[in-house]
Formats: structure tokens, sequence, C-alpha cells
């Protein structure tokens, strides 16, 4: 394994591939430029990278450090930097990534940890994560993966890393790290970051709130009208429905028709009231749905429309 921190730098562009990371400058390793592959093509990268090594006074916590005092990590105009550690202990090579901006100009020694867990899970799934008690969220990934690091990083708070490495488990790429496998991850990846952004926009149009029984405890999601792997589905406001986990599952099940005109709720007749178990559930929905106050991000009926179009068939039931 290099010990010098252009030496990693390289490494790790050998591991991802040159589809996804290329080496522009090493420089000393602290930075060294790189261009990423990232879902909206490639970004130019600062990275800061170390070599990562046990704790000689905990035999499971691992580390990596910066060079020493004054070497600050320095945010250059149009380049993201990205901290990263470096090892090849886990019988697959890793990354640990950990967040730059929180040491941006910083002349102080400080060292990343975290346990060999983390390790083990992401040589196993290519993917996890873990929360220090600094609050910090450290991420160990596949180097394949380090342009969909670059993408998710202002979103880890928002994706649950289970849901990521079961994204990237479903397209093979553990299997078989090959160029269009990395492309598929990446795919994946990209499909839950439109998710989640769509989402936090039309949740803060509903206040909060579930368009179809008000519920409001952190518990509302956005769901698309048009779904998202439909041709062209927009990722706006007014494609979107806040709602609870119960309603989403239902409506993603084509239980629950809303009214294109009329915003009218109707529940599939299997959910009667009088079973016990749906009673609560039927009971609570509204006549119609809760519009948002502006009228920009209310619902657009074309879009519940192209959904009855798209699942004709799961439809039959309200015609």
């Amino acid at each position: 394994m290099p010990c010098d921190r252009a030496g990693l730098a390289e490494s790790i562009a050998r591991s991802a591939g040159s589809d996804i990371v290329r080496v522009v400058r090493s420089a000393s390793g602290w930075p060294s430029e790189l261009q990423v592959r990232t879902n909206a093509g490639w970004a130019d990268v600062d990275l800061y990278v170390g070599l990562v090594h046990s704790h000689a006074r905990k035999p499971y916590e691992y580390r990596f450090q910066n060079p020493g005092r004054y070497k600050p990590i320095v945010v250059r105009d149009r380049r993201i930097p990205i901290l990263l550690g470096y090892s090849e202990h886990w019988q697959r090579t890793l990354c640990v990534g950990a967040d730059a901006g929180k040491r941006v100009n910083s002349n102080n020694r400080f060292s990343i940890l975290f346990n060999d867990g983390l390790m083990t899970q992401a040589a196993t799934l290519g993917w996890a994560e873990y929360q220090s008690e600094a609050n910090e969220t450290i991420v160990a990934f596949d180097p394949s993966l380090l342009g969909a690091y670059v993408d998710t990083r202002p979103y880890l708070s928002q994706l649950p890393s289970v849901q990521i490495a079961a994204a990237i488990q479903d397209t093979g790429f553990n299997d078989r790290n090959t160029a269009p496998a990395r492309q598929r991850a990446m795919m994946a990846m990209n499909r839950l970051l439109r998710n989640c952004d769509f989402g936090g926009k039309v949740v803060a149009a509903y206040a909060g709130r579930c368009a179809m029984c008000g519920m409001d405890w952190d518990a509302v999601q956005g769901a698309h009208i048009y779904p998202v792997a439909a041709p062209a589905s927009p990722d706006e406001v007014w494609n979107g429905l806040a709602l609870c986990g119960n309603h989403h599952l239902l409506f993603d099940r084509h239980r629950i028709y809303v009214d294109p005109s009329s915003f009218r709720i109707r529940l599939d007749p299997s959910l009667q009231p009088d079973v016990q178990s749906a009673r609560g559930f039927v009971n609570t929905t509204f006549p119609a749905i809760r519009l948002p106050g502006d009228n920009r991000d209310r619902p657009d009926p074309c879009m519940f429309a192209q959904r009855y179009e798209w699942f004709k068939n799961a439809y039959r039931w309200a015609s």
C-alpha cells in the first residue's frame, strides 16, 4: 500500500476506474487535483487524503489524519474539497469520507476516528455510515462510488444508509465491479437523490402535513403523482403530494384514487370501514386532499390523468 498522499490519490483513481476518477495533478496529496464523474458531469475536486491505520490504544478503532499543524483544507473557486481516508485492509479497497467543510482553514492537527465495524460493513455492502460522537456522518465506500459520494454529501442526513446500500446491491455492483455496473450504481444513487430533493420541497409546500389525513409527526414524505420511473416525470412540487407513510404506501399500491378535477379522495372498496384493521385509516382520511397555500404548488390535474393512464390496469376499480 502506498504511504505518500499523492500515491494514495493515484491508488484511488486506479481502483475507481478512469470512467469515474482522473488525476489531474497529484502534487503533495494535500490536496491532489482530481476530476470526478458525478451525475451532473465531471466535477473538479481537491482531494485531501490520508492513510487509514489502527489506533494504538483501541484495537477496534481506526483513523486517518491530516499531515500536521498548519496544513489547512482550503476552498478554491469552483472546486469541491473532499476529505478521505484510504485503506486496503478489509479484503476490499475502501475510502472513508468525512466533512471537509468542518475543517476548512483550520491549522490544527486532527484525526477522523471510526470503528472496524464500519469498514467491515462497507466491505460487504459497498457503502456504510457511522455517526460519530461529534454527530458527524462518516461514510465508508468503494472508490468506484466516489462520484456518488460527491453527489450525496449534502443529503446524508436525509438518506438512510440502508436505503443507499440496498440500491447499490440491487444493481449487481458488489458482484461485478465493471463500468456498466458502476454506471448502474450511479443511476440508482441519482434516483435516490432526485426523490430526496423533490420530497423535501413537496413536504415544505404542504407545511409538513399529510395531504390526506393531516398527520405532522415528522413522518411525512413527498410522493410523485406521475411516477418518477415514467418518461419525463417532472420533479416539480405540482407533481407531488405530501403523504404520511400509510397513505403513501396505499397511494403507491393504487388503492387510493384522487379525482383530477375536484381532488376528492376515493378508497379501494376493499378498504371497508367495517373491517376493524381498516377502520382507523378510513375514518381519518379526508374527503379531499388538503391543498398547499401557494397556488403554484397545487397539484396539476394533468399529472393525475397521466398517472391513471400509466397505471391504467391498476385503477379499474375506480372506473
